[in-house]
């Protein structure tokens, strides 16, 4: 019997979310209204913030702290260009740094709507992303924007 290598204990991982479930894990961690709010939100910054790539479709990704993120497309490692005025951030980056820039944003859009929730899950997506080797361009593209 073979078993799939697990994490160090206290490292954070992510894995995806299967179509199926996405409706109830979202529901489950926002709560009616904003389950449905945030993922409306997540497509609208997406095709604001991204201006060369494709963002039709978006992946669920669970982060074993209980946060999540989304990001376009099938290939986490498929690079977008990335431009936000408001940061002065203008970069290609994988898919998936660009879908943790767009969900710490409507994230916070959520917090400032009045959402506990998403305020605890900004610091959570912050706890993963902090870890990542492209950590230093998704700080910068976030950089101004709070």
């Amino acid at each position: 019997m073979s078993h799939a290598p697990q994490p160090a204990p206290g490292t954070l991982f992510s894995q995806p979310v299967p179509a199926q479930y996405r409706s109830a894990f979202l529901s489950q961690l926002f709560g009616f209204p904003d389950a449905t709010h945030f993922e409306s939100l997540v497509s609208n910054w997406g095709q604001t913030f991204i201006v060369e790539g494709n963002v039709d479709g978006w992946e669920f990704m669970r982060l074993s702290n209980q946060g999540l993120y989304l990001y376009p497309g099938r290939d986490p490692a498929r690079l977008v260009r990335l431009k936000i005025d408001g940061s002065g951030f203008d970069e290609r980056i994988p898919s998936h740094a660009a879908g943790i820039v767009v969900t710490c944003v409507a994230l916070s859009y959520l917090h400032q709507m009045g959402s506990d929730q998403a305020h605890r899950h900004t610091q959570r997506l912050s706890d993963y992303f902090v870890r990542l080797p492209c950590a230093g361009q998704i700080s910068r593209a976030l950089q101004g924007l709070f």
